[in-house]
């Protein structure tokens, strides 16, 4: 812009901003003082800089001044357009994003944004519409296998004209790294783009390192409804994402360590001490990862203890002997060959046996071919040792030199039944989980003497009998001869509850018996009998054959019960009662006299434990078994978790699986049994709500908790839930106001719980920003030192830029040419910022120099004054001096001798700018010529 004008007067040239409606806004102006006479001759050029400010519409080109006429001869105007800058939220210089930050080596996808329009160039993810866009191609071959991902720096944008009239709440996005169409790992979503802004971005990294033990194939961006089933407004552009990978190698462990310790708990379960380390797995490099097995045959063969991953392992309650091992490796491999020794928790009977067998009573004696002897009672018991007692009876027929244990007696006293000859009796005593009876009490004899015998039968038992004529010894019914008259058949007199439906049937009483004249002589081998018990001509039940009757007694008999008790499904219709040789083919000399049968019978109940049944922490207790039938009893064994042992239906709560055995007795002492296992699943999930966190302004949120179980269909909430993502879900984004301790509570399926805390701290304090007192500069300090000393840590920047030395450190050197306020940002190590602001006062007013209009001296005006009026605040200075009555007022007198140029230099005491005129006293002193003509006469 070329320009002239007189230069008696100030003059300015101006380019000035109106925006739609002429409204002004702002001007620049540049002052113009060019004399067309002086040197160098014609226009001076001059340049104005200025910035076109926002709302901008017109612009006008004026002037300003105070003298009589300007000129401008040519106008050139260059206009350039800014940098885009995406912390514009207006966006008057064009829509961009912020550039994305990745390292060296690291993997990095981008699209670009179309200044104009906003438009990225590959994909926009749009509620409804778009939700998701998939990256399948140009992934570094690190990324086919084993590999560890750190999502570093993610940017999301979203621009366009009308922007900032719109809310749009769900413009969030993740990415989900995928192989072979499996999901590996899935990050938190990244915070809403900004709202109300006609350009707006979210940056930052997203979750943690994670591996992918045989890499990726695929990265998936995913907007935020897709997870959510959200479609409402809701657009957003991922402008870049930034991956640091390395690839995990494998340097296993040579050792698996040792763990302890082998352990032995009494009873059938338990639940044994923690299994601990001892020494560490050892060889190779990377962090230690274990894992547990189980086994049930000391080794042979093993299963994996799914959630088992520690050093150490708690084995819970056990109702078996079990073994375990622990094996390890090192991140990133595949095998476990780091194996430790078995650890064996054994389950055991666990023997203290008692010292002394007690004392029994009493001896007894009758005459008699068969005795009912008293009950043998318990006198003293016996002492030593701890647990339950146990007993076996020993019976003897010499005095105790040869002995047989007597099937079934295990109390502490016992009733011997019917004997048929002298008899001896012996307790012995062990503690339960003992194995042998050391405790032996006392022998007990009970003794029969030679006499006619007697046979009994309660009443309520059936009984066949016969009598024997006492003069010849024959009886009245049948006498079994080998080899004649060898077997009789009982077919009726049965009472109803023997021949029809199930009945328990015992003979508990059998007498044999024969005698005749000169038998003490005779020697007969063969005086045996048994009974066969038949339905519709079906053999149900054989008993074992009778004890041979004595040999050489004119009379002897044989009593007792024969075999044990037997159930008759259908009932029985016949008795067959059998001599010896009918089953042995032996026909030599034999006969007897079966002169007394008495059986008891009973009608049988039916048990029915019920259906099995899992206790939880849910379903604490089950009721089993089914509705009474009246006149039975019931007895439940084991009683450990029933609320009575006794009764139809107990309620059973116990705290380990059990098998529960019901015995049904009739009002006729006939029992059944039936059995119903109740299994307990009341083992806590694991609960870890992960290592404690802390979040900035640069990661303003956090993951916290560990990936679900595999395998389990376990719940979580989380408490507070203020700050979370989602309070049910194992691994929710934390971005709490302040330091929160969050407790994760995780519910298994069988309803028990687990909790752990996780805190989280917040550290979002900013740092303080001081840019210092405001400063003034001038025509002489044309610059100064802003801001105040820096902070270890934090990190500044100042704007705008223009004037300053630098703008990223603490106390720049600013030197602007108009007065400007400078705005400090300073960021902490957390992230977080402060801005504060100083005014750098910029006085470079030039005073106006004017020495006054040139003045003529000559001989009657010697002096004259120069100058012009003074103006406060202002300094003078004239020169050359001479001549004058003073060189530093406004206005000196001159008097020079000759004509002088003088010069004003004018300073503002305020800026020390200066400003210089020059004036012009021109002394005319020669005298004119005076002829007065030659002299005359």
């Amino acid at each position: 812009m070329p320009g002239t004008h007189n230069n008696s007067f100030y003059h300015e040239v101006k380019v000035m901003y109106f925006n739609a409606s002429w409204g002004w806004i702002s001007q620049t102006a540049v002052e113009v003082n060019k004399v067309l006479s002086a040197s160098p001759v014609g226009p001076q050029l001059y340049n104005i800089t200025s910035t076109v400010p926002a709302g901008t519409h017109y612009i006008q080109v004026g002037f300003n001044g105070n003298g009589d006429w300007i000129k401008t001869d040519a106008w050139c105007a260059t206009a350039t357009t800014p940098s885009c800058d995406p912390n514009d939220a207006g966006a008057y210089y064009g829509f961009c994003a912020p550039t994305p930050t990745c390292a060296s080596g690291s993997f990095l996808w981008q699209q670009t944004i179309n200044q104009s329009t906003g438009n990225p160039s590959i994909v926009r993810l749009i509620s409804g519409s778009t939700n998701s866009y998939t990256i399948s191609s140009g992934f570094p071959a690190a990324f086919g296998s084993n590999v560890n991902i750190t999502v570093g720096d993610v940017v999301s944008w979203d621009g366009y004209s009308t922007r900032n009239t719109v809310t749009q709440p769900n413009e969030r996005w993740r990415l989900v790294f995928k192989k072979s169409g499996s999901t590996v790992y899935s990050t938190p979503y990244t915070n809403d783009v900004p709202d109300y802004q006609k350009q707006g971005y979210w940056r930052g990294a997203l979750g943690t390192t994670f591996n992918a033990p045989t890499g990726i194939d695929q990265v998936v961006i995913e907007h935020y409804d897709v997870a959510n089933g959200n479609n409402g407004p809701g657009s957003v552009v991922p402008v870049s994402i930034c991956l640091d990978y390395s690839a995990v190698t494998c340097n296993n462990v040579t050792t698996g360590g040792t763990i302890g310790y082998d352990e032995t708990i009494c009873g059938v379960s338990g639940d044994p001490a923690n299994i601990v380390s001892l020494t560490a797995p050892t060889g190779g490099s990377g962090n230690l990862e274990y894992m547990w097995l189980v086994s049930y045959d000391g080794g042979s063969t093993s299963t994996v203890i799914a959630g088992a991953s520690g050093a150490s392992y708690d084995p819970g309650v056990i109702t078996q002997t079990t073994w375990y091992r622990r094996c390890a490796r090192r991140a990133g491999c595949s095998s476990w060959p780091g194996e430790t020794n078995w650890i064996k928790k054994e389950l055991s009977s666990c023997c203290d046996n008692v010292t002394t067998g007690g004392t029994i009573g009493y001896d007894e004696s009758v005459c008699g071919v068969y005795l009912d002897p008293a009950n043998i009672v318990n006198v003293t018991l016996p002492t030593g040792g701890t647990g339950n007692l146990e007993y076996v009876w020993l019976i003897s027929y010499d005095g105790g030199t040869n002995t047989s244990v007597i099937a079934g007696a295990t109390g502490a006293s016992y009733d011997p039944g019917p004997i048929s000859q002298t008899t001896w009796y012996r307790r012995c005593a062990r503690r339960a989980g003992c194995s042998s009876y050391v405790g032996e009490s006392n022998w007990i004899k009970k003794e029969l003497t030679f006499c006619a015998p007697s046979f009994t039968c309660p009443s309520s038992n059936y009984s066949w009998t016969q009598t024997i004529d006492p003069a010849t010894g024959n009886p009245s019914v049948v006498k079994l001869i080998s080899g004649s008259t060898n077997s009789y058949t009982i077919s009726s007199g049965f009472p109803a509850a023997m021949t029809s439906g199930a009945v328990v049937l015992q003979v508990t009483n059998v007498v044999s018996y024969d005698g005749y004249i000169g038998r003490n002589t005779v020697t007969q081998t063969n005086e045996r009998w048994r009974l066969i018990f038949k339905k519709s001509g079906t053999t149900i039940y054989s008993t074992p054959y009778t004890t041979d009757v004595p040999d050489l007694l004119t009379q002897a008999s044989w009593s007792g019960a024969l075999g044990t008790s037997f159930t008759a499904p259908n009932g029985i219709d016949q008795i067959v009662i059998e001599h010896i040789d009918v089953a042995n083919g032996y026909v030599g000399p034999g006969s007897v006299i079966p002169t007394g049968i008495c059986i008891s019978y009973q009608s049988c109940p039916t048990a029915n434990a019920g259906n099995p049944a899992v206790l939880t922490c849910t379903t604490p207790s089950a009721v089993i078994g089914t509705a009474a039938v009246a006149g039975n009893t019931y007895s439940w064994a084991p009683s450990a978790g029933l609320s009575a042992t006794n009764i139809a239906q107990p309620t059973a709560t116990s705290n380990a699986t059990t098998t529960y055995t019901v015995t049904v007795t009739s009002a006729s002492g006939c029992t059944a049994t039936s059995a119903v296992t109740i299994t307990v699943n009341k083992t806590p999930p694991s609960a870890d709500a992960g290592t404690d966190k802390t979040t900035n302004c640069i990661n303003p949120s956090v993951v916290i908790g560990t990936p679900a179980t595999p395998g389990t269909s376990n719940t979580y909430s989380w408490s507070p839930s203020a700050g979370l993502s989602s309070s049910s879900t194992a691994q929710p984004t934390a971005n709490p106001a302040q330091t929160t301790t969050y407790t994760v509570t995780v519910t298994g399926t069988n309803g028990c719980t687990a909790s752990d805390v996780v805190v989280v701290t917040v550290n979002k304090t900013p740092p303080t920003a001081n840019a210092g007192p405001d400063k003034n500069l001038n025509c002489t300090t044309t610059s100064t030192t802003i801001g105040t000393a820096a902070v270890a840590g934090n990190s500044y920047s100042w704007s705008p830029a223009s004037g300053l030395s630098s703008t990223s450190v603490a106390q720049p050197t600013a030197n602007p040419s108009t007065t400007t306020t400078s705005i400090v940002t300073v960021t902490g190590s957390n992230g977080c910022t402060s801005t504060d602001a100083v005014i750098v006062n910029v006085n470079t007013t030039v005073p106006t120099a004017d020495a006054g209009a040139d003045k003529n001296l000559n001989c009657t005006t010697t002096s004259t004054t120069i100058g012009t009026a003074g103006v406060v605040g202002n300094s003078y200075s004239w020169s050359p001096a001479t001549g004058l009555s003073s060189t530093t007022v406004a206005q000196p007198t001159a008097n020079p001798s000759a004509t002088t140029t003088y010069t004003l230099t004018v300073t503002n005491a305020g800026s020390g700018c200066i400003a210089t005129d020059v004036v012009t006293v021109n002394v005319n002193t020669t005298p004119p010529t005076a002829n007065a003509g030659p002299d005359k006469t």
